[in-house]
C-alpha cells in the first residue's frame, strides 16, 4: 500500500512503512551528504534506517554544499 507524504514541500507518493533510508535510496540521494528533517525532528544519519515514514508525515532534506 501507498501512502502520501511531503518531502521538501512537494507532496510525494511512497510506501507505506518504508524506512527514511530506502526513501532517501529511491530519490537518488547519497545519506551521507544529507541531513533530513522527519516531522520537525531532526535524525542523526545511523537512525535513518529505523525511522519509519506513516501516512502525512513532512521531510525535509538539505544537501550539504561545499565550496570556499
Amino acid at each position: 500500500m501507498t501512502v502520501i507524504i511531503t518531502v521538501n514541500g512537494d507532496r510525494t507518493e511512497v510506501e507505506d512503512g518504508a524506512s527514511v533510508a530506502e526513501l532517501l535510496h529511491h530519490l537518488g540521494v547519497t545519506p551521507k551528504r544529507v541531513v533530513v528533517e522527519h516531522n520537525r525532528r531532526i535524525l542523526r544519519a545511523e537512525d535513518f534506517a529505523g525511522a519509519h515514514i506513516a501516512a502525512g508525515d513532512e521531510l525535509e532534506v538539505v544537501h550539504f554544499v561545499g565550496g570556499g
